[in-house]
């Protein structure tokens, strides 16, 4: 009985030490949303996005943050921890777009130490 204790304590102590995620298969709506919300998150802090809307030398930036409402997932392909998966969007991008518009995009994810990422 000791003997199954101690290999049980070892099998979870190595487990928690690799860092790794027990998930398995594709992503949930609710992680695509939440990975792609951090990459625009993350986008944003570093100024959001910048567009030169000049011609014939009267050049113009306007710059503007994306905001995610909402994420449909549909499908996913893939194996292990990589997927492209078949999303709809609602995001908006103030104050170039303030009301949301839908967008199909495929998106790329990988499972990481940190949880679902979204590939660039």
């Amino acid at each position: 009985m000791m003997r199954i204790f101690l290999i049980a304590c070892l099998l979870v102590a190595q487990l928690l030490s690799t860092g790794c995620h027990i998930r398995g298969g594709e992503p949930s709506q609710s992680e695509l949303f939440s990975a792609l919300e951090d990459q625009l998150e993350h986008a944003n802090d570093r100024g959001g996005i910048k567009i030169n809307m000049g011609n014939a030398g009267a050049f113009r930036d306007i710059q503007f943050n994306l905001k995610l409402h909402s994420l449909t997932k549909h499908a996913c392909s893939g194996a292990n921890y990589a997927y492209t998966c078949k999303v709809t969007l609602m995001v908006s991008y103030p104050p170039v777009k303030e009301t949301p518009e839908m967008l199909d995009a495929d998106i790329m994810v990988f499972d990481g130490p940190g949880g679902w990422r979204v590939v660039e």
